[in-house]
């Protein structure tokens, strides 16, 4: 899995603004974005693209309600 995220990283440096924008009512969580984990179909990884790196937020297996566990982040980033 570490190989997966740090592939994400670079990936993320060369070409800014990858994966799929995910929409969410959290305020704290706008312009989330989901990245599909090579080698493991049914999980994804919901980051948020800062200018000079990124943060990861969750890595959830496809199946659970994501809306419902992204909602429950309340914390700012």
């Amino acid at each position: 899995m570490k190989q997966h995220l740090n592939s994400l990283i670079r990936h993320d440096k060369r070409f800014p603004g990858m994966g799929t924008l995910y929409a969410v009512d959290n305020s704290s969580l706008q312009g989330l974005r989901k990245w599909a984990i090579k080698g493991f179909k049914k999980y994804l990884i919901f980051y948020l693209d800062q200018e000079d790196f990124i943060t990861i937020v969750r890595i959830l297996y496809t199946a659970q309600d994501m809306k419902k566990l992204l909602a429950l982040r309340t914390s700012k980033i």
